[in-house]
């Protein structure tokens, strides 16, 4: 047997179980209902109607730290102490590595000596310059003589110079020997414990901040042009609690640039203070890309049977509920189901009570309206 003949063979056979249920619905005794004394069924219905629906379509991403940094070593020297833990708050200043600093003090009063000898250095030369001078006055030093003492005093100056900056240069490293958080933030990873060796750098910690967040995106270049930086889209994050994982997120950055292996780029959106987020959690959102006319109804009014889903309506003055087979969509954040084949608006739909409906019941309607 074909491919294609099993598939017709397949859908005819839907067919035929799709219009038994509906003759098994009709046979039933519904005209005898009313003889035999059976009451009618309490249903509560909701007019609806067709609205528009805004087209869109769902991808997937993961949550970044927009603002991060990796706490690196700047001179190779051992670790005394780490200050923190991951997981850790830290605010901006706090220590977090400390190193091992002997070496750099030593550095430190080593290049202060000397900055100290070549400041004495300058300070003779300056004398002599001074007094060269005035002997040339007098005629009694030459010309030459008085260049090469501002000569001299131009290669003390210089040699000052190059001392203190030598000395700066040691204080920062000395310095850098304590390692404090550069910003409010979270420490995301610790990589080094006490006695490791520190090289320049080598990362000690990760941390972020809370605060700023991303939701990450890899959508198809096809979408690029329905997005547009401070858009707001539906998104969600699986791992929060049920009542607080779908919100709206600001469109923060579009990525110019298309993957050429994958056909997507980047969009980040800047996530909402939202507590529990974490960086790498599993997050998705919405893309639109237009509107279309469709008939949505509370989840309640969708019965399933089987492989069918119904819809019960009740019409007008009408005392008797009339089935529906349907075909439903997506499910919206409100809760909502749309309806993508089978019925179309305006009705009034069963959404309480539907569960043991026959078609053709009669039905005592309670809160309609």
């Amino acid at each position: 047997m074909s491919t294609r003949t099993g598939r017709l063979l397949a859908a005819g056979l839907g067919a035929i179980l799709v219009l038994a249920f509906l003759r098994s619905q009709q046979s039933h005794p519904l005209a005898a209902a009313e003889p035999t004394g059976r009451p009618p069924q309490e249903v509560r219905v909701l007019a609806v109607d067709d609205e528009v629906l805004v087209a869109s379509r769902e991808v997937v991403g993961s949550v970044r730290p927009r603002r991060a940094a990796e706490v690196a070593a700047r001179t190779m020297a051992e670790v005394l102490e780490v200050a923190v833990a991951a997981g850790d708050e830290v605010q901006a200043g706090d220590l977090l590595v400390r190193l091992d600093s002997a070496a750099a003090k030593a550095h430190v009063a080593e290049a202060e000596a000397g900055l100290v000898a070549r400041e004495q250095a300058l300070e003779e030369a300056q004398r002599e310059l001074a007094r060269t001078r005035t002997l040339f006055a007098g005629e009694a030093r030459t010309q030459r003589e008085l260049d090469a003492a501002g000569t001299a005093y131009e290669q003390a100056r210089a040699l000052r110079d190059a001392a203190a900056e030598a000395a700066v240069a040691a204080r920062v490293a000395r310095d850098d020997a304590t390692l404090a958080a550069p910003f409010d933030g979270v420490v995301m990873e610790r990589l080094v414990d006490p006695g490791d060796l520190a090289l320049p750098g080598g990362p000690l910690l990760r941390i972020y901040d809370p605060t700023a967040l991303w939701l990450e995106l890899s959508i198809a270049a096809s979408l690029l042009g329905d997005v547009a930086r401070g858009d707001e889209l539906e998104a969600e994050l699986d791992a929060l609690e049920p009542g607080a994982r779908k919100f709206a997120a600001r469109v923060d950055e579009i990525v110019p640039a298309v993957d050429p292996a994958t056909r997507t780029a980047l969009v980040r959106l800047a996530l909402p203070a939202l507590p529990g987020v974490r960086p790498g959690m599993f997050g998705r959102a919405r893309i639109p890309f237009g509107e279309r006319r469709a008939l949505v109804v509370p989840a309640t009014a969708l019965v399933v049977r089987g492989q069918l889903e119904l819809v019960f309506t009740v019409g007008g003055e009408d005392s008797r509920a009339r089935m529906h087979v349907v075909r439903s969509g997506r499910r919206l954040a409100d809760g909502r189901v749309e309806i993508l084949a089978g019925l179309a608006g305006p009705q009034r739909v069963v959404v309480e009570g539907g569960a043991d409906l026959l078609d053709g019941a009669r039905v005592r309607l309670e809160d309609s309206r």
